[in-house]
Formats: C-alpha cells, structure tokens, sequence
C-alpha cells in the first residue's frame, strides 16, 4: 500500500488546508518561547548537568551482587534519602568494578567539600562500613570533578556547523538560493528554538543534549529535503505550472503530509520509549530530541513554506 492511499492523506490532499496561512502564529509562537527562555535564565538561571556542571562523584564499592536489582535498588535508595536530606540533585546513577568489588557510582550536582563529608559518613554507618579503613571490601568516597564536556561539546558544534553549511551548499547547487537561505534560516530558528523549550521545561543540560540536537537536526534536513525535491517535481508537471507560487506551496504542503507525518510519528515514537525506558541520562537525549522532531516538523509544515514564498531569489 503506497502512502497516497492512506485516507488521511487523500483528506488532506482534497481539503481546503492552507498551512501558510497560520505560519505567522508558528512564527508568534517560536517567539514567545525564545523570549520566554531569556527571562527564564535570567530570573532562575540555566540548568546544566554533571557533565556541564561538574560536582561530586560519590563511590560506594561493595561485596554484593550490584546486579540483582533489588541489591542495587536497595543502596539507590539510601543514596536517594542522603541527596535529599542534604538538598543535592543526582544526575546520574552507573555500575562499575574496582580492584575491590563491584562499585555503584552516583555523580551528585554538589561540590561543597563539607557536605559531600557529611554524605559520606552518614552512608558509611547507614551501611555499616568501617570509615577508617579504605582497604575494606566495602567503602564509601567522594571525588569532586569539574566540567567534562567542553571539548566534546567543542567537536560537535564544529561538526553541526560544518554540515550546515554542505547542506548549504549543496542546496545551493541542487536547487537555488532560495531554497538554501530558507533550510538556513530554518535550521538555525529550529536549533535555538528546541534549546530554548529545554531551559523552559527546566531538562538538565548535558553532553546528551548535545547529540539529541544533532539527531533532531539530521531529521529536520530529511523534512527539508523531502519538502524541496517535491517542489522540484511540481514544477515540472504541466498541470501545474500555471499555478501561483503560494498556491504551488500550498500544494507541495499537502502532497507531503504523509511522509512528514509518518517520519514525524515514528521518531516520536523512539523518542518516548527511549525516554520511558532508558536511564536518565537516556532521558536527557530522548527529551531534548523529541521537542526538536516536533518542532522541525511544525516549522517544515508552516515556516518553510512560509519563507519561500517571502524569500525569492535566484543563483547566478
């Protein structure tokens, strides 16, 4: 069954749809969030993670089974209670191996030397360990790191940027200036946009949120594509060259609804199971990923053809 015999999509085909007509309220609406993101950092500040933050990496080795899960339930828990008691924020929990047994490894957002002292010999007796000697099987520590993520977050900007400008660039040549100015504009609205619904929705910033801006990119660039190559075949169809441009638009709009839509859905999808199913620093790529699907699928619909009725030039 081929995607045009879908029944929503014939709907779409044969209303009377106009998505550029509603594109000034998309373009309203990424407004509001980005003015809306300024005053939030403003007032309470952005929320980085361990990786941006840097803090406290707190070890307890132990000679359990780490891998039972009730075991490993069962020392979260008592780490979870100590976090709370002294008002720190977990990032991230990991299992590890030592020479000494087997480790669960919480990175605490803290890196006040007194309290981390006080996290530690308070876990120590709530696990009946022996403080006084590290070279027991079981035993507690706390190291203080700084940020990690500065290079990596260096490499990736340095990647995004050079695959925007190829893609640029290759729109340039494949099609027109036209086209590449408005995949610019776009793709950069949307990058600034899904950063700024994260500080808004309050999503700890970490080097995962790096690489869900990356794949959410990647997405936006097939719905650009997809949406351009159509407006190539449309034009040179008889039927349709007498058509106005934003009427062309419109039509180009309706006959890519279905693919848009299914891509759209199915990377919705994966980003909720990875957020439903994963660890937390899952979640903290699905969430960021998933505003960006949403959002690249929105201003595809409204804003890109929106700009390229606006935007009308042509390469020498």
């Amino acid at each position: 069954m081929k995607l045009a015999d879908f029944s929503l999509n014939k709907k779409i085909k044969n209303s009377n749809v106009n998505f550029i007509a509603h594109a000034k309220y998309f373009l309203f609406a990424l407004l509001a969030i980005l003015i809306s993101a300024v005053f939030v950092v403003s007032f309470v500040g952005f929320k980085a993670d361990y990786d941006y933050a840097g803090g406290t990496t707190l070890t307890v080795v132990t000679s359990e089974d780490i891998n039972n899960e009730e075991v490993f339930n069962n020392f979260k828990s008592k780490i979870d209670a100590l976090a709370n008691k002294h008002n720190v924020e977990i990032s991230l929990y990991e299992k590890s191996e030592t020479a000494f047994g087997n480790a669960i490894v919480a990175k605490i957002l803290n890196k006040d030397a007194s309290i981390n002292d006080e996290i530690v010999a308070e876990l120590n007796t709530d696990l009946g360990y022996n403080s006084n000697d590290i070279l027991e099987k079981n035993y507690v520590t706390a190291n203080i790191f700084e940020e990690t993520a500065s290079y990596q977050t260096k490499m990736a900007s340095i990647a995004l940027s050079a695959t925007i400008v190829l893609a640029f660039v290759y729109l340039l040549i494949r099609y027109n200036l036209t086209s590449a100015l408005v995949y610019l504009i776009s793709a950069l609205g949307e990058i600034i946009s899904t950063i700024a619904l994260t500080i808004i929705c309050r999503v700890p910033v970490s080097f995962s949120f790096c690489i869900a801006i990356m794949v959410s990119f990647a997405i936006s660039t097939i719905f650009k594509l997809i949406f351009f190559a159509e407006f190539k075949s449309i034009n040179k169809i008889d039927e349709y060259k007498t058509l106005s441009k934003h009427d062309k638009l419109i039509l180009v709009d309706k006959k890519s609804f279905a693919i848009l839509a299914l891509t759209c859905i199915i990377s919705i999808i994966a980003c909720v199971l990875i957020a439903g199913l994963g660890s937390l620093q899952m979640r903290a790529f699905a969430i960021p990923a998933l505003m960006g699907v949403i959002i690249s699928a929105l201003s595809t619909f409204y804003a890109v053809p929106y700009l390229f009725e606006k935007i009308n030039l042509k390469k020498k």
